[in-house]
């Protein structure tokens, strides 16, 4: 890969960000689900202990209560048991939110049981808990919105219609005030879902640039293995022209030259040896397979005189010539 080049992440699809989604509500733990639960068995319970509530009214609510945590429940446990792929993300979005309103309404419908006409403070008490349940769902079901919308519709219709219903203008201002701060809540869930969104695109789309990164560097791997592959095979055809001219240079040391011819050889040895330095460098390759061989630096006078008969087997031509040549400069028969 170019040191230019840019590898850029391939865009998330939005059926991939919806399921992951899908995967981040899922896998929200049981224990707000019990909670919730839990604060409205024990907000039914005072309502019958201060006697503005009959106990088989508080029965209906918290099994009302029960049956949708239930379900939500069951709804979860399958989802994760089985672990369903990307494709059916609509099917359990579908699910998620049926259940989601189910619990706002539960919510919304049992306000109306327990909004105690008179007591003011009990009903600012019943708003208190479900502007706190809507808070805390922001946090979970506001990662697929239509989720969110509706828990918080059903939560809050009932109620809101309720208070208006009183028809005093303390009831009146109340239930406006309630009105306008739900745009706000709206507002929060929204924005809390498109950071959610954004964070599961950058993951994705992290994922997907580090697998395109690693496949770069595999194909960069597998390109430099072939290149010593080619090399290592091209070794003995890159090394027999340098050491064919190396004995050619060797055999002509033998021969009685003028000074100025000696001195060329010399200098030509030099950029032989130079060059086949440079060449051993890059290709690790076998020498050419002479059985008989020296190097080209050394002198005929190292050896003195000889009359013994050499062998020399080479594939190369070229190569068994200045091969011959260099053994007869030495004195050898070849």
């Amino acid at each position: 890969m170019a040191a230019n080049e840019t590898v850029r992440a391939t865009p998330a699809p939005l059926e991939t960000v919806r399921a992951q989604q899908m995967r981040l509500l899922y896998a929200d733990g049981d224990t707000p689900i019990y909670v919730t639960a839990a604060v409205g068995v024990l907000l039914a319970a005072l309502f019958v202990y201060l006697k503005v509530l009959s106990w088989q009214v508080a029965g209906l609510w918290i099994g009302a209560l029960a049956v949708q945590t239930f379900i939500r429940v069951a709804l979860r446990d399958r989802n994760i048991r089985l672990n369903p792929p990307e494709a059916h993300w609509r099917r359990w979005a579908y699910g998620f939110t049926a259940v989601a309103a189910l619990g706002g309404l539960v919510w919304g419908a049992g306000a109306l049981w327990l909004l105690p006409p008179g007591r003011l403070d009990l009903q600012l008490l019943v708003i208190v808990v479900l502007v706190a349940i809507v808070y805390a769902a922001i946090s979970g079901v506001a990662a697929y919105l239509p989720a969110f919308y509706g828990l918080f519709a059903g939560a809050f219709a009932p109620p809101v219609a309720w208070i208006l219903a009183q028809g005093d203008a303390l009831h009146v201002v109340g239930a406006l005030l309630l009105l306008a701060w739900a745009p706000s809540v709206v507002i929060l869930a929204r924005r809390y879902n498109a950071s959610l969104v954004q964070a599961v695109r950058l993951r994705i789309e992290n994922a997907s640039l580090v697998h395109d990164v690693i496949g770069q560097k595999e194909l960069a791997h597998q390109a430099a293995e072939e290149k010593s592959r080619f090399v290592a095979s091209a070794g003995h055809d890159l090394r027999q022209p340098s050491h064919t001219l190396g004995l050619l240079v060797g055999a002509l040391r033998s021969h009685r030259l003028p000074g100025r011819s000696a001195e060329l050889i010399e200098r030509m040895e030099r950029v032989v040896a130079a060059y086949d330095d440079r060449l051993a460098a890059l290709v690790d390759g076998p020498q050419p397979e002479v059985l008989a061989t020296w190097a080209p630096e050394m002198e005929a006078a190292d050896f003195g005189p000889r009359s013994g008969l050499v062998l020399v087997v080479d594939q190369d031509q070229d190569a068994r010539i200045a091969m011959s040549e260099l053994l007869q400069g030495w004195g050898y028969r070849v």
